[in-house]
């Protein structure tokens, strides 16, 4: 783990104000411009593995261009000095996805191992890698959202060469989707609340389903917007920090025997959260901690954890 110095801090902050500031212009791709009987109308042309997928804009912005440059060279600085920054393959994956509309316009929440990521460029803190590498891509989002204009996430996502992964019961719709070339996959993700059921849970607004986690809710409640570094940025939403290392430990008590991996890196992906904001942002531990409702449990996860780090949060939050 290494702290970032001043010149990485505001890039950083420059990028998530441009990005913040330009939501909505295409953060990848081209776009050109194609006359309609009704005038002319831009379309947006994303290349995925060699798959041309196709959007449309309501215009095409004059000043793209310099607007993506400038966004490109904060990037390019952020990773010479040692930002998180994403493979080949998850950045163009986000890249596809962000075309779609599934951040600015669905409001999904990034989470898992990409988001702990972003989670350290908010922090100003570069993880080891070990720590963020992964395959899959995360996507939570409540299963209704209001006010919103549909999107076809799915057909998009075929159109670039994803196939959906069948669903754990004969019968139930997919909430995956795997590229065998690139090796990506992508889960979709919705809180359980109320009793426990298998079925999968259509989201509003996207033609995919998504599974249904228990503790999926405290995770995803009032995300924060982080940058993810791909060539240009893109502006994504990912867990409160705080929220996210308590939900760590929550789900490493339900991983089996099968998944001791998963839990390994849960738990060190939480220690290392944890010794940052016990450091840096203790007033959003105490309150992450007063919303959380199960509390035994995460505590019964926090004897994972290294003696030190145990002793310390126990003492912060108690």
């Amino acid at each position: 783990m290494r702290y970032w110095k001043n010149l990485e801090i505001s890039a950083y902050a420059q990028l998530i104000e441009r990005l913040e500031s330009e939501i909505g212009l295409p953060s990848s791709g081209t776009v050109v411009q194609l006359k309609h009987r009704e005038g002319t109308k831009g379309q947006h042309r994303v290349s995925y593995m060699g798959q041309r997928v196709t959007f449309y804009i309501a215009r095409e912005d004059p000043y793209m261009k310099d607007r993506l440059r400038r966004r490109s060279e904060l990037c390019s600085t952020l990773v010479v000095n040692g930002c998180n920054q994403l493979d080949q393959a998850s950045a163009s994956t986000l890249e596809l996805l962000d075309a779609s509309g599934c951040f600015y316009n669905q409001n999904a929440v990034l989470v898992g191992s990409h988001a702990f990521g972003v989670i350290g460029n908010m922090l100003g803190v570069t993880w080891k890698n070990d720590m963020v590498a992964t395959e899959d891509i995360d996507l939570g989002r409540f299963v209704r959202l209001a006010g919103t204009e549909p999107i076809e996430l799915g057909d998009k996502l075929k159109q670039a060469g994803f196939r959906v992964v069948p669903g754990f019961g004969h019968k139930d719709p997919p909430t995956s989707f795997k590229h065998d070339s690139s090796g990506m996959k992508i889960d979709f993700l919705a809180p359980l609340i109320g009793k426990p059921t298998a079925e999968p849970a259509k989201l509003t607004g996207m033609d995919v389903y998504a599974e249904k986690l228990r503790f999926f809710d405290y995770l995803i409640t009032n995300p924060v917007r982080g940058a993810a570094i791909t060539k240009n940025g893109i502006l994504i939403q990912v867990p409160q920090p705080a929220r996210y290392a308590f939900h760590k430990c929550l789900i490493a008590l339900r991983r089996g025997a099968t998944h001791e991996a998963k839990r390994k890196k849960d738990i060190s992906q939480a220690e290392a959260l944890f010794g940052v904001l016990m450091e840096r942002k203790v007033s959003e531990l105490h309150e992450a901690w007063d919303d959380l409702e199960w509390k035994d449990k995460a505590k019964e996860g926090f004897s994972m954890m290294g003696d030190e780090v145990r002793e310390e949060l126990l003492n912060v939050i108690d």
